[in-house]
């Protein structure tokens, strides 16, 4: 499948317009999408600074640094496309761990956040950008736990915003105060 995306149009000279490359690359994500479904769409949310800085997937940088041969730029696509299954499906089981959660149950919720904030950062490695991939888990996390929409992006930016920096593990005590803040707005709101 990948194989045939790749080979479905020329890739861009590493030199072309920024925008040519980007439409490149959003074109076989779209393919992708259409193969595998809307899970495949953050396959390149790379480590460190890369196209979409931040995220788990070590198999894939950018552009520049990713891209070569038809070959190997297919065979790295597909790696980046299996570690992010992988990582996905990693954060899912995480999620069954916990869920469902008593509405009362603070406890419960702060392990559950500071759990999440540490599995994402170990994943991320703590580089560029990384508490916005820890934002997203704690988001998703929030709406499968049944959070109203219009709440959890103000529950986060109360628990989280402006805590966590690029390339630096926070220490645990920062942890700890975002998960305690996140689950007593949770609980509360709630109970």
């Amino acid at each position: 499948m990948v194989n045939d995306l790749v080979a479905a149009s020329e890739i861009p000279s590493p030199r072309a317009d920024w925008r040519l490359r980007d439409l490149w690359l959003e074109n076989v994500s779209a393919g992708l999408v259409e193969r595998y479904g809307r899970w495949a769409v953050g396959w390149r949310w790379s480590l460190g600074e890369g196209d979409l800085d931040g995220g788990p997937v070590g198999s894939w940088c950018c552009f520049g640094h990713s891209v070569t041969t038809p070959e190997a730029t297919a065979t790295a696509i597909s790696a980046a496309l299996v570690e992010w299954r992988g990582w996905l499906d990693d954060v899912a089981e995480r999620f069954d761990r916990f869920l469902p959660l008593p509405a009362d149950d603070f406890d419960g919720w702060e392990r559950a956040v500071a759990h999440l904030v540490t599995v994402v950062g170990d994943s991320t490695h703590y580089e560029s950008g990384w508490y916005r991939c820890c934002m997203t888990v704690l988001g998703w996390f929030l709406d499968a736990a049944g959070i109203e929409s219009t709440r959890r992006a103000e529950l986060l930016e109360h628990a989280v915003a402006g805590r966590f920096n690029s390339w630096v593990e926070p220490p645990q005590a920062v942890v700890a105060s975002v998960a305690e803040d996140l689950a007593r707005q949770v609980t509360v709101d709630r109970a």
